[in-house]
């Protein structure tokens, strides 16, 4: 009987290491880890058209109206006569720190204008990069090229709308 009762002991020590060992298994699988930390970025955005200037025309050809804002450039062109035609320049600069892609220009042609005056947009190719302090240019060509039709109005307007994004 003192045999089976010293059985049971060892038995019983043996089973309560295996908890004390599991116990600690368990928590150190179960620790949680946390990792701190702050980045700092730091940049300045700044992509805007800077200027529109008459670069050329014919003589019959007038600048109505040319305004911009820091992403769009508007120009209204009265053309009085056939092969008459005006050339704006639009300039866009990069002040800001970060470079930028260009990643569409729409137009938008205003209504009520001629059908015989079309707008001729020269640009950059759409994924060109700006870089920082770099400037770039944009040709506008608005012509008077129907020789056929004599219309009641002789201007007309045209929006473009820059869209410049962060380099990736």
């Amino acid at each position: 009987m003192g045999q089976k009762r010293d059985q049971k002991n060892i038995l019983i020590g043996v089973l309560l290491i295996a908890i004390v060992v599991m116990a600690v298994g368990y928590a150190t699988f179960a620790t949680t880890l946390t990792i701190g930390g702050t980045a700092n970025v730091s940049g300045n955005w700044n992509v805007a058209i800077t200027g529109i200037e008459v670069a050329d025309k014919s003589a019959g050809a007038s600048s109505t109206t040319n305004t911009y804002t820091g992403t769009t450039a508007t120009f209204a062109a009265d053309l009085a006569a056939p092969t008459d035609w005006i050339e704006y320049t639009v300039t866009v600069k990069n002040n800001g720190s970060i470079d930028a892609t260009l990643d569409e220009i729409s137009q938008v042609i205003a209504e009520g204008g001629s059908d015989a005056i079309t707008f001729t947009v020269t640009a950059p190719e759409a994924d060109s990069t700006l870089a920082s302090g770099d400037t770039v240019t944009v040709t506008v060509k608005a012509a008077y090229n129907d020789v056929d039709v004599e219309p009641d109005v002789t201007s007309k307007s045209l929006t473009i709308t820059l869209d410049y994004v962060q380099k990736v």
